[in-house]
C-alpha cells in the first residue's frame, strides 16, 4: 500500500481552470444522456406518467388510480408534466437533471473530504458510468434496450437526495450548525416519500451526530446531540406532510395506506429465492460493467479504515451501507436500483484512483513507475479493460440513436428494439402498434381496459382512451403466486366488476388471448378468470392480433 493521502486542498478556491473542468464532466452528461431524450418510456415510467397525467387532470393517487408504488414519483412526474409539456420527453429531461444533480453533488462532497483531484475523478467516474445500460432493468436479457428502463426511476431521484443528505449533514458538522441536520433530514425524507427504504439513512446519520458530539471535547455535546438529531428527524417528518394532507383532503389517506404498505407486503410474498444468490444471479452485469468501481472502492474503504478521518470516514462508510441495503433490502433487484451506490462509489472511487495509481507528481511519472509496481499494473489494466468493456457494451445502444438522429431508421424501425416480450409483459412497440390502431378506428367517449398488463397504461397515455377501471397494471391479479391472497382476491372482484359496469369498448389481453386464458386457468381453481372469459366471449368480437400477443377485442 502507498502512504496515506495528505490532503491539503480541500478548503482550496475554486480556479477558473477547475470551473471549466466540472463545466465540461456536466456537458459529457449530456452528451451521455442524450440518446436518452429520443427514447419511449419503459413500464414503470409508463404507469407513473398515466398516473401523473391523470392527477393533473384531478384525479387522485390510489382513489382513482391504483397502484401499489409508493406516491412520490406520482408527484415528481406531475410537476415535470407541468413544467415541461404533457409528452414522454417530459420526464426525460427530470432524468438528466437528477443526473446532474448527482454529479454535482459527488463532485462538491469528494472536494470537500479528499481534495480537488478526488473530485474531478469521482465526477467523471459518476458521469460516466452512471450512464451506462447496465443499470437497465433486465439488461442481461435483451442487450439492445438500451437505457430507457432506468430513466427517471425512483432510485434516480433518490439518489441526488441521499447525496444531499449527507453534504449537509458533512457541512452541519464542520461549521456546528446544528439547523443544516434539519435540511439534510428533508432531504432523506423526500427519498423516503419516493421509497420507503431511504429511512435506512436517518439513523446511519443519527450515529454519525454521537460520533460527532459524544466523542468530541465539546461539554455542551449531549444538548448538542438532541438539537441535531431533533432538527434531522424534525426534517424528515416535516417534508411528509404536505402529502398526507393531499390524501386527507381527498379522503383518501387509508387507501393511500392499504395500497401503498398493505399491497406492498402481499406483493413481497412472492419467492424471490435465497438473498445471498440474488445478490449476484441476474446481476453480474452491473459488476462488469463497473468492475473497477467496486475493486477500487473496496481499496479505498480498507484504506480509509486505517488512515483516514474517522467520523467523516463512517460518513460514507454508512452511506455506501445504506444503499446496499435498500438495494438488498428488495430481494431480487433490476439494474437501476444500484443507481443508489452510485454516489458513494463515485466517492469511494475517486479516493482510491487517487491514492493508489498516482503515486508521483504527475500521472505519466506515475505510470513509468508502475512498472516496477505488480499491484499498481493489475489496477491500470483493470482501469483500461473496464472502460473497454464499459465502452464496447454501449456501442450498439449509441450506434442505434445515431442512426436514428441521421433518419437512416424511421421511428417505427427505432422502436423495434423497445421489447420485452416474452420475459417480461412489456412491449413498447407492440403497444405503440396498438396506439396507432385504435387512434384511427375508435369512437369519441370510447374506453379501454387492458388484461394481464404490466406497464401497457402507455396506451392509455399516448392513445387518450380513458381506462375503464381505477387499476394501472393488473398482472398480480392473476399471478398464480399472489392468486389466492385475500387482497388480490379483493382486487380483483373489483376489477371484474368494473369491466362488468363499465363494459369498455375495447379489452386488451395481454400475453393470453382469450382461449389461452381459459387453457391457463381451469375453471375449478380459477373461477374469476373463468368468469371474466365468459364475460368478454358473450360481449365482444376478435377485433385484431398485434405482436408480442396482445389481442384487442371490441365490444359488441
Amino acid at each position: 500500500m502507498n502512504s496515506p493521502l495528505q490532503i491539503d486542498n480541500t478548503g482550496e478556491k475554486f480556479s477558473a481552470r477547475e470551473i471549466s473542468v466540472l463545466l465540461l464532466i456536466l456537458f459529457s452528461v449530456f452528451i451521455l444522456r442524450f440518446p436518452s431524450f429520443l427514447q419511449p418510456w419503459g413500464a414503470d415510467q409508463a404507469v407513473y406518467g398515466y398516473i401523473a397525467k391523470e392527477m393533473l387532470d384531478g384525479k387522485v393517487p390510489y382513489r382513482d388510480l391504483y397502484s401499489s408504488t409508493g406516491y412520490g414519483v406520482f408527484f415528481a412526474y406531475a410537476a415535470l408534466l407541468k413544467i415541461f409539456g404533457n409528452n414522454m420527453l417530459a420526464i426525460h429531461i427530470g432524468d438528466f437533471i437528477a443526473s446532474i444533480l448527482t454529479v454535482m453533488i459527488v463532485y462538491f462532497l469528494s472536494r470537500l473530504l479528499y481534495g480537488k483531484e478526488c473530485a474531478i475523478i469521482a465526477g467523471i467516474v459518476a458521469a460516466l458510468f452512471g450512464s451506462g445500460r447496465a443499470f437497465s432493468a433486465l439488461y442481461e436479457m435483451k442487450g439492445a434496450w438500451g437505457t430507457y428502463w432506468q430513466l427517471a426511476q425512483r432510485e434516480v431521484f433518490m439518489t441526488p437526495l441521499i447525496a444531499a443528505g449527507i453534504i449537509l449533514s458533512l457541512l452541519a458538522d464542520r461549521n456546528r450548525k446544528w439547523h443544516l441536520y434539519f435540511w439534510a433530514g428533508a432531504c432523506i425524507g423526500l427519498a423516503a416519500v419516493l421509497k420507503i427504504t431511504a429511512v435506512i439513512m436517518l439513523p446511519a446519520l443519527m450515529i454519525y451526530i454521537v460520533m460527532s458530539d459524544f466523542f468530541s471535547h465539546d461539554r455542551d455535546g449531549f444538548k448538542s446531540f438532541l438539537l441535531k438529531t431533533a432538527g434531522l428527524i424534525l426534517g424528515g417528518l416535516v417534508v411528509q406532510l404536505p402529502f398526507l394532507y393531499y390524501f386527507w383532503i381527498h379522503d383518501s389517506l387509508y387507501i393511500m395506506y392499504k395500497a401503498v404498505f398493505v399491497h406492498t407486503s402481499v406483493y413481497a410474498k412472492l419467492s424471490r429465492g435465497l438473498m445471498v444468490v440474488n445478490a449476484f444471479e441476474g446481476n453480474t452485469y452491473v459488476m462488469i460493467e463497473n468492475l473497477a468501481i467496486w475493486v477500487f472502492s473496496l481499496g479505498a474503504m480498507l484504506h480509509l479504515l486505517m488512515h483516514g478521518r474517522r467520523r467523516e470516514t463512517f460518513l460514507v462508510m454508512a452511506w455506501t451501507a445504506g444503499t446496499l441495503m435498500m438495494i438488498w433490502g428488495q430481494g431480487k433487484f433490476f439494474g437501476y436500483h444500484f443507481l443508489l451506490m452510485l454516489g458513494p462509489l463515485s466517492v469511494l472511487t475517486g479516493y482510491g484512483i487517487k491514492q493508489f495509481l498516482k503515486t508521483e507528481s504527475g500521472w505519466k511519472d506515475s505510470i513509468v513507475v508502475a512498472r516496477n509496481n505488480m499491484t499498481v499494473i493489475v489496477l491500470w489494466v483493470l482501469l483500461a479493460g473496464n472502460l473497454a468493456v464499459f465502452l464496447g457494451s454501449n456501442y450498439d445502444y449509441y450506434r442505434w440513436n445515431i442512426q436514428y438522429l441521421t433518419g437512416k431508421i424511421n421511428k417505427q424501425q427505432y422502436y423495434e428494439v423497445f421489447n420485452e416480450f416474452p420475459l417480461h409483459l412489456y412491449s413498447f412497440r407492440s403497444d405503440y402498434d396498438v396506439v396507432n390502431y385504435l387512434k384511427m378506428h375508435a369512437q369519441p367517449g370510447d374506453t379501454l381496459r387492458t388484461v394481464n398488463c404490466g406497464g401497457d397504461t402507455i396506451i392509455h397515455y399516448l392513445s387518450g382512451l380513458r381506462s375503464a377501471t381505477r387499476f394501472t397494471s393488473t398482472w398480480y391479479l392473476f399471478n398464480k403466486g399472489l392468486y389466492n391472497e385475500a387482497l388480490t382476491d379483493q382486487l380483483r372482484d373489483e376489477f371484474i366488476e368494473g369491466i362488468n359496469e363499465e363494459k369498455p369498448g375495447y379489452i386488451l389481453l395481454v400475453y393470453y388471448n382469450m382461449e389461452e386464458f381459459m387453457r391457463e386457468y381451469n375453471r375449478d381453481d380459477y373461477g374469476d378468470v373463468a368468469r371474466l372469459m365468459d364475460y368478454i366471449k358473450d360481449n365482444y368480437v376478435l377485433e385484431k392480433t398485434f405482436p408480442d400477443r396482445r389481442t384487442l377485442y371490441r365490444k359488441i
